[in-house]
């Protein structure tokens, strides 16, 4: 897999940001950002422990229960594996204005996780050709952690994640029926990390 750093950006100015607003793919983040929304919309939200992966014999979306289609699950399990990063990369005793270098640490433990555990999950959806996509979709998926080099984390790396989101539905990872869980499940996990 390709190192993320050689992707550029493309949003670096004034004139960039107009002009990605006006693009088409600006409309497709909002269409997605609002299909989410709409989604969700007098969901109850359940324990995330309660979930579990929908199989044959469940029906999807009961009144007792949210099942996970596959994807969901699988994408879900790779976020949980986070944890295990964080808890295998703990803070480093030291005396620092800004950030704790155990991040730096997290944040490799992190990407050689991603690095494994994305390709299986990504071909287990049987999208032919989706192993092409697997680079440029880690990269999101890598930055939303946070920035290794200036050892912080914001509102950016939190998009970095609803577009990690927003690439796998583009691709037809996800299904409509899906939407609901990329908010109640997918990105309730991440955000959890944090607090």
């Amino acid at each position: 897999m390709g190192d993320v750093n050689s992707l550029s950006y493309k949003i670096i100015n004034d004139e960039s940001i107009i002009r990605f607003t006006k693009s088409s793919i600006y409309n497709d983040i909002i269409e997605f950002i609002t299909n989410l929304n709409k989604s969700v919309v007098g969901v109850e939200m359940k324990p995330l422990e309660d979930f579990k992966l929908c199989n044959e014999n469940d029906m999807i979306n009961n009144d007792n229960f949210l099942f996970l289609s596959k994807n969901v699950y699988n994408i879900f399990q790779l976020i949980k594996n986070m944890n295990k990063c964080i808890d295998s990369c703990p803070p480093i005793n030291q005396s620092s204005r800004f950030g704790n270098r155990g991040f730096q640490h997290f944040c490799d433990a992190y990407y050689k996780e991603v690095d494994e555990y994305l390709p299986h999950a990504l071909s287990e959806s049987n999208i032919p050709n989706i192993s092409e996509h697997t680079y440029q979709i880690s990269y999101y998926l890598k930055n939303s952690i946070g920035n290794k080099k200036r050892i912080d984390y914001g509102t950016g790396h939190e998009l970095n994640f609803l577009l990690f989101l927003f690439c796998l539905n583009k691709i037809n990872f996800f299904i409509p029926s899906d939407y609901k869980h990329l908010v109640l499940v997918l990105y309730r996990q991440y955000v959890f990390i944090y607090i």
